[in-house]
């Protein structure tokens, strides 16, 4: 009976394990690091544990290495669902506030010195890029009268820069 026990409550643990690694990588992070990692060593380790021990007739261990990859893998695709998401949700909020800054312009003949002079006349609050902790928002640069509107794809690299006066956006990293 003890032995059914911890195998019956390992699951659990593996469930909230994998759940604060979807908390962590698609609410705080917003990167996948963590998620790739749970993922290659579902595909590594855990499947081929899991193969092991059907071929060998462990069927209650069988099952239940499956139930723990089947857990860490749905976490992994969570997380890239949900950083797809956020990505998505970044790119319209980003239109928005380039839109806004183009009102602006037409309003004062000039682009915002920073996405704060946006509001409240333009827009009611500046978005943030994400629904994350971290990487969160967008950043708003002027060099030598350029204006640049820039958000993190994948943390800590890979922007978006969309530069108003080319009216184009480009990658950077």
């Amino acid at each position: 009976m003890l032995e059914h026990d911890r195998m019956s409550e390992l699951p659990g643990k593996h469930l909230a394990a994998a759940l604060l690694l979807f908390v962590l990588d698609a609410f705080v992070i917003g990167q996948g690091a963590l998620a790739l990692a749970a993922g290659s060593a579902t595909i590594f380790i855990l499947v081929p544990l899991w193969l092991s021990a059907w071929h060998s007739g462990e069927r209650a261990d069988a099952k239940r290495r499956a139930q723990i990859a089947v857990i860490y893998a749905a976490a992994a695709a969570g997380v890239l669902v949900v950083n797809r998401l956020n990505n998505q949700l970044a790119e319209r909020r980003a239109q928005t506030l380039i839109a806004a800054c183009r009102q602006y312009r037409q309003t004062s003949g000039e682009f915002p010195a920073r996405l704060s002079d946006l509001v409240p006349g333009v827009l009611p609050a500046v978005p943030r890029a994400k629904l994350t902790a971290a990487y969160a928002e967008y950043s708003y640069t002027v060099v030598t009268g350029r204006h640049q509107l820039a958000w993190t794809v994948f943390p800590p690299f890979a922007r978006r820069i969309y530069t108003f006066e080319d009216d184009r956006w480009q990658r950077l990293d």
